[in-house]
């Protein structure tokens, strides 16, 4: 499965070009994204997509040299658990 990357959505899309896992932080004010939203359709859940997800989106976040606030509750939980990538929270 290849993620794609977007300034403010990252998703893996299906053999039907359905998105079927994405995370989406829009841009709050110059220099910082809200992560706002995590979804892992059902039949990928248990495979670890949300935290891939989560890693290439931090990467999209430092590349455009921004700050990031986790709003969704999984966001909130991978920061704490990856303290190696809170550099980039606000």
């Amino acid at each position: 499965m290849k993620i794609i990357k977007e300034k403010n959505k990252v998703y893996i899309k299906n053999e039907n070009n359905a998105e079927v896992a994405y995370i989406t932080f829009p841009q709050i004010e110059a220099g910082i994204v809200l992560i706002n939203h995590t979804y892992v359709s059902e039949e990928l859940r248990g495979m670890k997509i949300a935290e891939q997800l989560m890693e290439a989106a931090c990467e999209v976040i430092r590349s455009n040299d921004q700050k990031v606030i986790p709003q969704c509750s999984y966001a909130k939980h991978w920061f704490e658990k990856h303290p190696l990538q809170q550099d980039i929270l606000k």
